[in-house]
């Protein structure tokens, strides 16, 4: 952490006041608590759309609570602050405590460990609204954090947490925050085998049909840097969901796999195939193809259903399911990459 980062105020004595009955009054100079995104994984989301950015987006807003362990001797261990908005400011920037309209700093304690748990979630639409309601179960508020969506499919949030534990106060270096994808996302590409004559495919439409997208999402800390995610409560099924938007007749497939649209994102859930009836349904026009009578004709409308089979989508990853059309059949495969493109892939049984 460079000075610059460094935010110091030459105040004698900080007062902390926390939510419960604990009074902090610890004095010596006074540092800004300032926390730093790892950008790695910070770049899977911004407020153009689902997984469409590269970096992490100047209007979004981290809610942070923080729980302080008192040194050996001391007392007033507690929930530090539950839930402050830390937002981006200055030049060089730094995410410190308030909105883009009201600064409240937060500062360090001059002794003593602190434990960090942050809630990070991306609207497609605004950027920074919170649609669903967040909580903590238990009275250690930096112990677990949790989230419940809404049972809206079209907000596609980007829902991340991150946790970091036992940061001593004394180094007042800033917070590293590993943000980790809560849901899961699933994609699809599409080619087309043959590449000769008049004969092609163009894509109308795909939807993701009767997967869930409402639920409530725990995150409790598996170690001092990363997170790991349960989720219950599970709710409605919902008829279909685009994955992009082609007008007209689309344009016709090529002999390699292209990405259509941009992904859906879902809750961690489990597909068992035709008994859950979760599918992937196109919608596509054959160029000079086969009737059923044998004989060929131009722009065949034509569906295609493709129930999903047994198998889990979890929690930070990015799962893909790869249709190649050729004269007479359609083949699928898929592949799964952790923190949706960050690791490598790896192919997956799709039965």
């Amino acid at each position: 952490m460079t000075e610059m980062n460094k935010i110091f105020l030459p105040i004698l004595a900080a007062m902390m006041m926390l939510s419960s009955c604990a009074d902090f009054s610890l004095s010596g100079p006074a540092y800004e608590i300032v926390f730093e995104p790892v950008s790695d994984v910070m770049t899977k989301g911004s407020s153009a759309g689902p997984i469409s950015g590269t970096t992490f987006p100047d209007n979004r807003t981290v809610l942070l609570s923080a729980y302080y362990t008192a040194q050996s001797g001391d007392t007033g261990s507690g929930n530090y602050f539950t839930d402050i908005p830390f937002t981006k400011y200055g030049d060089p920037s730094v995410w410190r405590g308030g909105t883009y309209t009201q600064q409240n700093p937060k500062y360090w304690p001059s002794r003593g460990t602190m434990n960090f748990i942050a809630l990070s979630k991306e609207n497609n639409a605004s950027g920074t609204s919170l649609a669903g309601t967040v909580d903590h179960p238990g009275s250690n508020t930096a112990a677990s954090l949790r989230y419940s969506m809404p049972d809206n499919s079209s907000i596609q949030d980007d829902v991340m947490f991150a946790y970091k534990g036992a940061q001593a106060c004394s180094s007042h270096d800033n917070v590293a925050l590993n943000f980790q994808h809560a849901q899961a996302q699933i994609a699809v590409t599409a080619a087309c085998a043959v590449n000769t004559g008049n004969f092609g495919v163009s894509i109308r439409g795909m939807y993701l049909r009767k997967a869930q997208y409402s639920g409530r999402v725990t995150a409790t800390p598996a170690n001092n840097s990363s997170v790991s995610f349960s989720w219950d409560n599970l709710g409605s099924q919902t008829a279909s969901v685009a994955f992009g938007t082609t007008s007209g007749a689309g344009t016709r497939l090529t002999t390699s796999q292209s990405s259509y649209g941009k992904g859906i994102m879902v809750p961690a859930q489990s597909p068992s195939g035709a008994a859950s009836g979760i599918d992937i349904y196109i919608e596509y026009t054959m160029h000079n193809g086969y009737k059923a009578d044998g004989t060929t004709a131009d722009n065949i409308l034509m569906t295609y259903v493709y129930t999903v089979p047994a198998m889990t989508w979890a929690s930070s990853n990015r799962y893909v399911f790869s249709f190649t059309f050729s004269m007479n059949e359609i083949s699928v495969s898929a592949s799964v990459s952790s923190d949706w493109g960050n690791g490598g892939s790896t192919a997956v049984n799709v039965g």
